[in-house]
């Protein structure tokens, strides 16, 4: 059995929350590697988000939060928008 890439693993992206505060996090293929994930943020409607570093501090520790959370098992950086939320420093 062949071991799963990082871009087919993550290509759906990630959902976060529920109904009107939905956030979904759509994978950068572009600039995604085996060491990072690159998301880009959309609304509930696919609607292109600000830039994740222009939110507010406490919400982007919201985000930063689920996508820890919802990605327990990746040892790599994360970024929303350019922005790092997740990773070794």
């Amino acid at each position: 059995m062949s071991k799963q890439t990082v871009l087919e693993k993550y290509k759906g992206g990630l959902s976060l929350f529920k109904g009107f505060k939905t956030v979904e996090l759509l994978l950068d293929e572009k600039n995604t590697n085996e060491d990072e994930l690159y998301f880009l943020g959309y609304d509930a409607n696919m609607y292109p988000l600000p830039d994740f570093g222009t939110f507010p501090l406490n919400y982007q520790s919201v985000i930063k939060l689920a996508v820890k959370s919802r990605l327990a098992d990746w040892k790599g950086a994360v970024y929303i928008d350019g922005t790092k939320v997740l990773g070794n420093d």
